[in-house]
């Protein structure tokens, strides 16, 4: 396909214990090095192998990086990408916010979507500042964020979009990750989320049944 410019898969790989779950690692993407693929969107199978591969897409201008096996060391296989613009990450709490370091080595990077984390100034956003006057957006949706780091970030950063959710939005999007972040959050928006997960019904959004 020598056209093909995005290739999105949802769920790919969910095969716990089975002997072909490393069919779903991402590592077949070497073959598709001189490919003019811009946007690449995985779940669940994808690993620091795969996204080891993924890194040698040139055109890549887009990569969408949620739920699945890739660490917060394996993230660092893409500083210093030479094309990528937006890059999404949630892991339900499982890469913390020093991942934003290598975020901030991506020369070309400037929308910027972090979810499913706790977010600070001090260890988390203020890594961000090699991205000053060139980062468009930052899209905390899912991660919990205290209002004064949100109001610090916004004075080192005047013109980037902020996009952040309530605790009730947590809670209602996906109740396994709100919980998961209620036991690392802290401050006032850590006690909020803590609350909207004791209010909120016994089968939410992404409970498992």
């Amino acid at each position: 396909m020598p056209e093909l410019r995005v290739i999105s898969i949802d769920h790919n790989g969910h095969l716990t214990g089975h002997p072909q779950v490393a069919l779903f690692s991402g590592t077949g993407f070497d073959a598709l090095a001189d490919s003019k693929i811009a946007d690449v969107r995985l779940t669940l199978g994808l690993d620091d192998a795969g996204l080891e591969k993924l890194v040698g897409l040139r055109g890549l201008t887009s990569l969408q990086i949620v739920h699945c096996k890739v660490t917060e060391d394996g993230l660092k296989a893409l500083e210093g990408h030479p094309t990528l613009e937006t890059i999404t990450v949630a892991q339900m709490g499982k890469v913390s916010q020093h991942a934003l370091a290598a975020i901030a080595k991506m020369p070309k990077v400037k929308r910027v979507r972090f979810g499913e984390s706790f977010v600070t100034y001090d260890d988390g956003l203020a890594l961000l500042v090699p991205l000053k006057g060139r980062l468009e957006e930052l899209d905390l949706s899912m991660s919990v964020v205290n209002d004064a780091d949100l109001e610090r970030f916004r004075a080192e950063f005047p013109g980037v979009t902020v996009k952040t959710m309530t605790a009730e939005e947590i809670v209602k999007r996906h109740i396994g990750v709100a919980r998961r972040l209620a036991r690392i959050a802290t401050g006032e928006a850590g006690e909020k989320l803590k609350q909207a997960v004791a209010n909120a019904p016994l089968k939410a959004a992404g409970e498992k049944q």
